[in-house]
């Protein structure tokens, strides 16, 4: 499905780009996120808050070794991991290659296609990568993972940038350059627990020529690894805590793995 390819091309080039210096001593408990809008109407705007701490982040060290492209698809979700209902997509919708050529998109306002272009340029290639997707039908909703491995270690506190540029740019638009309609982005902070050493989280609302999907990220940071959880659907999608658990799993499967 076109929308959710591009969606997911949009978010990746945010996730992916958020790859940028900084420190910190200790994991947090909490996963990172947006600042929430302000309502003109109300001061009901709370972050989404369905997924609670309750282990500790999962840090072990050969979770955090640089993988072969072998080892990072064994550490990939499987549908006996998942719960009743889920089965396997073949075309990898959330994580397979999306083959329209969306170059010359424009991104309004303009300031937004700045701030992207800039996290776009910083992004690194992987030296390894697997992924994986699920779905519950035809029209979804989608679940999946993507693990990549870098030849150095990530850098401490990465998401602080690419937070900041999402919370400055919370409501944007991509107009195709082949006369489809524009495609509206809304991103929204969504409240998780941290699950490496370092785990950032963001919903995204699409609404794209009437259809509206809801589409959920969680990327951790762990050595040399970063693991890309994400979940978009027309109505309700993974609850926080199934993606909490799936992202465990994958952290352990990484450590198991040898």
């Amino acid at each position: 499905m076109r929308t959710i390819r591009s969606s997911i091309a949009v978010a990746a080039v945010l996730a992916a780009g958020a790859l940028v210096s900084g420190c910190s001593d200790e994991p947090p408990t909490r996963a990172g996120t947006i600042e929430a809008e302000k309502s003109q109407d109300s001061g009901d705007d709370e972050p989404d808050s369905n997924s609670e701490q309750t282990e500790e982040p999962v840090t072990d060290d050969a979770a955090g070794r640089e993988l072969t492209v072998k080892q990072a698809r064994a550490a990939l979700p499987t549908v006996a991991s998942l719960p009743s209902g889920w089965s396997g997509d073949p075309e990898n919708t959330l994580f397979g290659e999306d083959e329209d050529d969306d170059s010359d998109d424009t991104t309004r306002p303009a300031h937004c296609e700045e701030i992207f272009d800039a996290i776009d340029a910083d992004e690194e290639e992987p030296a390894a990568k697997a992924s994986a997707s699920f779905t519950q039908g035809g029209f979804g909703p989608w679940f999946g993972v993507e693990v990549s491995s870098f030849p150095d270690e990530v850098d401490e506190d990465v998401f602080g940038e690419v937070l900041v540029a999402l919370g400055k740019c919370s409501r944007f638009s991509v107009d195709a350059h082949d006369g489809e309609p524009a495609t509206n982005y809304q991103v929204s902070p969504l409240s998780m627990a941290n699950v490496g050493e370092e785990t950032a989280a963001f919903r995204m609302n699409v609404d794209a020529d009437g259809i509206a999907l809801t589409m959920d990220f969680v990327i951790l940071r762990n050595g040399h690894n970063t693991i890309t959880a994400a979940t978009a659907g027309i109505g309700p999608g993974m609850p926080a805590a199934v993606m909490e658990k799936q992202l465990r799993l994958t952290m352990n499967r990484l450590a198991d793995e040898q």
